[in-house]
């Protein structure tokens, strides 16, 4: 004869949490961490004039490219020191003068962006960004930017 007894309900598995690879951490905890770019203030439009985005020199002479060296160093020696407005001075010397690239816009838009310009920021973003459309950090410093302007 049959049983009329109801089994006994199954108790259920416990799910097991997801693994997480070291990646996946690494990027939670980099999004969790704030960074120095994320102040939220908003920004004034500057009234100076934007700079020239500069063009690229074909073949650049020997000349050319002793100067354009010697420019980048004291851009950088500059802005080790802590000194913005010359670096930003001697970056724009090398994109005018011909020998600019898009990594090098960037960064004059990132040093214009910490000048409290950020329509200058984005017009040499946006420059970099038609010679290199790849460029992450162009992205990034443009983004910031129209941030700072309350652009969202």
């Amino acid at each position: 004869k049959p049983s009329s007894a109801t089994p006994a309900p199954a108790t259920p598995e416990p799910t097991p949490e997801p693994v997480k690879r070291p990646a996946e951490e690494a990027l939670e905890e980099a999004n969790e961490d704030d960074s120095e770019d994320e102040d939220f203030d908003l920004l004034p439009e500057e009234k100076e004039p934007t700079l020239g985005s500069g063009f690229i020199e074909e073949e650049p002479t020997e000349k050319q490219l002793e100067a354009f060296g010697r420019w980048k160093q004291e851009a950088q020696d500059s802005l080790e020191a802590g000194d913005v407005k010359t670096s930003l001075e001697r970056l724009t010397e090398v994109i005018e003068g011909g020998g600019g690239s898009a990594l090098m816009l960037t960064k004059r838009g990132e040093l214009l962006l910490k000048e409290r310009r950020p329509l200058a920021a984005i017009q040499d973003c946006s420059a970099a960004l038609q010679l290199n459309p790849d460029l992450g950090k162009a992205y990034r410093v443009r983004g910031i930017a129209h941030r700072k302007l309350g652009k969202y």
